[in-house]
């Protein structure tokens, strides 16, 4: 996952909680702070697991305030006093604290295809979004942060380029960073039909093709937009509106 280099530093500048709620059973999300566009998240992750508690009608509250986990990541929960981070992790925990499950209905096979499709989504597609946004499409996320002051188009340029820098030096490690621009693009595509003929029901696909519009891959398209609709009604933003040449 990638974590947003400096966003702990900036957001505690500017610290915003929305109102605790009573109940001590509530979810406790840590995840980064809204972008101006309307989208939920630009982290694919963060909004998998915020999709994953509003499916399952589960009461949470978000915390906007850039708090890490002790492992460094984001997104992460508490929950009566345990902490959890990594979304594999915490859906886990949810499903042995809470007897919550998503995949009751599949079959031990249509799991298995589930959890290939989620990795493949989340290891490998991943990583090609994530360029779109962070390096070849760096200036037009740049405006999406969401800070304000005197000093705040400093702080989203020093932000979005640190976060560039990085998403570059973690994909060379990965090693799809090694690959030209087109060959980033055709992986991108390969894993989108791939998508586009195995059409999964995890929020975790949605969350990360949240961004997908193309003509041949409508039916992706069509599911974002079923999973907008039905489990965010405010968000007002277009989010079929992918920047990359798909």
């Amino acid at each position: 996952m990638i974590r947003p280099a400096g966003q702990w530093q900036l957001d505690r500048i500017l610290v915003w909680k929305e109102q605790e709620l009573d109940s001590k059973d509530a979810i406790i999300l840590h995840q980064f702070s809204r972008p101006k566009n309307g989208i939920p998240s630009l982290s694919p992750f963060c909004l998998k697991i915020e999709t994953y508690l509003r499916m399952l009608d589960l009461p949470y509250q978000n915390y906007f305030d850039g708090k890490l986990s002790p492992q460094g990541k984001m997104p992460w929960i508490e929950y009566n006093h345990e902490q959890v981070s990594g979304s594999e992790f915490i859906v886990d925990f949810l499903e042995e604290k809470l007897g919550v499950n998503l995949n009751r209905n599949l079959t031990p096979q249509e799991i298995a295809v589930s959890r290939a499709v989620t990795k493949m989504v989340e290891e490998h597609l991943y990583w090609t979004i994530a360029y779109c946004q962070w390096v070849d499409n760096v200036e037009e996320t740049q405006k999406l942060l969401a800070m304000n002051g005197p000093l705040s188009d400093t702080l989203k340029w020093l932000l979005s380029h640190l976060n560039g820098s990085m998403v570059r030096r973690e994909m060379y490690g990965h090693g799809i960073g090694r690959f030209s621009k087109e060959e980033v693009y055709t992986l991108m595509e390969k894993d989108l039909r791939t998508l586009a003929t195995l059409l999964g029901k995890q929020a975790s696909v949605s969350s990360v093709v949240a961004d997908v519009s193309s003509g041949e891959l409508i039916n992706l398209a069509m599911f974002c937009e079923r999973m907008r609709r039905k489990f965010w009604p405010e968000w007002f933003g277009t989010p079929m509106a992918f920047q990359a040449d798909s």
